[in-house]
């Protein structure tokens, strides 16, 4: 089977490393960024740009959890990719370019190839259970290609 992170541009692991928890989160994500698209067209035939939504309002299009869908925009909030607004509503807004561009070639390596995308998601160990694995290390993390000490 082929390295799914070896198919799609290196931003996107890095970005699915850092920020995104699941394939829920990630269509969360892009529905936000969609609807920011959708207010840029729309812009240039001067309506206005769209508000913003509320995680009700984010889970009712989506047929998620109104609760959890608020945790996960307030976590992707947290870590800039959304812009927090008025009465607990959110807008797709990544806090550097940088970060824009790379969510740019996420979205566009999930359309063109979603089952790699989601493998890199399955992949990547979750967490609390890095946090658990390292607790048990005895040492911090030596890089590979030393040997460890002798002793």
């Amino acid at each position: 089977m082929p390295d799914a992170s070896k198919t799609i541009p290196p931003t996107a692991p890095a970005l699915i490393a850092e920020f995104i928890d699941s394939v829920a989160q990630l269509e969360l994500l892009l529905w936000l960024r969609a609807r920011e698209s959708e207010g840029e067209r729309a812009g240039a035939t001067g309506a206005a740009q769209p508000a913003a939504v509320t995680p009700a309002q984010a889970a009712d299009a989506l047929r998620h959890n109104a609760n959890w869908v608020a945790a996960q925009m307030q976590d992707l909030a947290r870590r800039g990719l959304l812009s927090t607004g008025e009465s607990g509503a959110y807008r797709y807004q990544p806090a550097t370019p940088a970060l824009r561009q790379a969510a740019d070639e996420l979205a566009a390596t999930y359309a063109q190839r979603p089952v790699a995308v989601i493998t890199q998601i399955f992949t990547k160990p979750p967490e609390h259970l890095r946090h658990f694995a390292d607790a048990f290390r005895l040492s911090p993390r030596r890089p590979a290609d030393k040997e460890p000490p002798n002793g």
